[in-house]
């Protein structure tokens, strides 16, 4: 039964070229591995959602013993991908760079469906390894009692993985694993390492020990993992010379692994062919929405236009009316000055020809005539001064 381990990055390109690096096989669920990068911070910034965790990666580790190839085991981690992750892209890289073969699951972090953000927490762990154990029973793997890791990483290496910074104990695997394909025993081994990689090794009792050429301290084998023990290594050396006593046979026409081969491209093709038709499917549904919103928009637009000018038509009629009722007031209101001035001018041509005639009859001058009136009119001799005054000024104009 596999081992899974899940994790997650804030970068997912990194992540991807992680992984890239090594696989031998590489398949992809709801996207296409050759273009996964540009797909992942496609949906992500389609619903954005850029920020945080961009990825969830689980690592799916078989164990040695298992009769199982890259390819079989690439087969079983995109099945499981398609359980675990609906919804989500996912690329699934295989790696055969350890005594064990592992499969490295990277999700995309957002739902290409609905945007929902990908949980990843120890539920999610726990439904990943029943799904994985299920599978693995269906493929008649060994079940594990015990976890193992036969590569084992330190959460500060994973770190530097996300942050793609250079692991110098991953150098260090890379050429044990490399040694033991090239030497028969650990002393070739520690010639070999000395020679090719300037890596000094220390062989104990029970243990093997390494030095990067940067280091300063040994690294023991078991620490690398158990793959890097000195019971493995030399578990290694002896199955390399039971392979080299056993004869190889040659097989000229390999027709049922080249139909095989090429029945799994076709379902690639078809399955990418089915992630573009749901992308392009989702895109046209949504460029007829926004469409839709336009013409709403433009039809709400025109709209309030047409009642603006309909606003501004009947404001200007109402201020015309108001500018017809005031300039007919003001006519109106002038008219009737003229007459009170008509009026006037007529009262004064009256009482001048009235005083005239009361002059000629009492034979006074009319002077006298008016100061009269006005000492009759008024109270006392000023007030009848002043009254005189005024009709004096009367009889002039």
């Amino acid at each position: 039964m596999a081992v899974i381990k899940l994790r997650s990055s804030s970068n997912a390109n990194r992540l991807i070229n992680y992984c890239e690096r090594k696989a031998e096989e590489r398949d992809g669920v709801n996207c296409d591995p050759e273009y996964v990068r540009e797909q992942m911070k496609w949906t992500r910034e389609e619903w954005e959602k850029t920020d945080g965790v961009q990825a969830h990666h689980v690592i799916q580790s078989f164990n040695p013993e298992d009769n199982i190839t890259a390819r079989e085991a690439n087969e079983l981690g995109r099945r499981l991908a398609e359980q675990i992750a609906p919804g989500h892209e996912v690329a699934v890289y295989t790696h055969t760079d350890r005594e064990h073969i592992h499969n490295h699951l990277v999700i995309n972090s957002v739902s290409f469906e609905d945007g929902h953000k990908y949980h990843s927490d120890k539920e999610q762990l726990y439904n990943i390894r029943e799904k994985s154990d299920e599978l693995c029973r269906e493929k008649g793997l060994d079940i594990i009692r015990e976890p193992y890791a036969q590569e084992r990483f330190s959460q500060a290496e994973y770190k530097l993985v996300e942050r793609g910074e250079r692991l110098w104990k991953d150098e260090l695997r890379t050429a044990i694993d490399d040694a033991k394909q090239h030497t028969k025993s650990l002393d070739d081994m520690k010639s070999y390492l000395k020679d090719r990689y300037n890596i000094e090794m220390k062989i104990q009792n029970q243990n093997v020990s390494f030095l990067h050429p940067e280091k300063e301290k040994y690294v023991r084998g078991k620490t690398l993992g158990e793959s890097y023990t000195k019971g493995a290594i030399e578990h290694e050396h002896g199955r390399q010379r039971e392979a080299q006593l056993q004869p190889v046979t040659e097989v000229l026409e390999p027709t049922e692994s080249y139909l095989e081969e090429i029945s799994e491209h076709l379902r690639k093709i078809r399955s990418f062919q089915e992630v573009l038709e749901t992308r392009f499917d989702k895109v046209s549904g949504k460029t007829d929405k926004v469409i839709e919103q336009l013409s709403e928009s433009e039809a709400e637009r025109k709209k309030l236009l047409t009642d603006v000018k309909h606003l501004l038509i009947g404001m200007d009629k109402k201020a015309q009316e108001q500018n017809q009722r005031l300039a007919t007031l003001v006519t109106k209101k002038e008219q009737e000055l003229e007459n009170a001035l008509k009026e006037v001018r007529q009262l004064k041509v009256d009482l001048v020809n009235g005083f005239m005639n009361i002059s000629q009859k009492s034979k006074v001058p009319l002077s006298h005539t008016l100061y009269k009136l006005g000492t009759i009119a008024g109270s006392s001799v000023l007030g009848g001064l002043i009254i005189f005054l005024v009709l004096k000024v009367i009889t002039k104009s």
